[in-house]
């Protein structure tokens, strides 16, 4: 029974790792993207560097709904700047998503005058 169960484990751990490191499925989720950004919340991670995540909803074809993408840590002043402004003026952004160490990232984010 011990055998079978480590089996079984292992052939989902394996079928995971398949699926997480196939490019095909990365590059579904990065790109250049018009979204809405619902919402904005500022935290630290445990070494108090500042981390920003927004919600956004792509708003061109329905990609995705209410994903919450953090900002790469180089880019959290302008990042952070340019979605308040997008929030306050009601504007839709373009946003730039990269894969980074098996997570979703905004590298870039600007402005669309509607």
């Amino acid at each position: 029974m011990k055998k079978r169960n480590v089996f079984i484990l292992s052939a989902i751990l394996l079928a995971a790792a398949a699926i997480l490191a196939n490019p095909a499925i990365a590059q579904e989720t990065t790109g250049w993207y018009y979204c809405s950004i619902n919402e904005i919340q500022t935290t630290t991670d445990d070494s108090g560097t500042p981390a920003v995540h927004v919600n956004l909803t792509e708003t061109d074809s329905g990609a995705f709904t209410d994903k919450w993408v953090p900002l790469d840590s180089d880019y959290v002043k302008t990042g952070l700047a340019t979605a308040l402004t997008a929030v306050s003026a009601n504007k839709t952004v373009r946003v730039r998503l990269e894969l980074e160490d098996g997570a979703v990232r905004i590298y870039r984010m600007r402005l669309i005058n509607d």
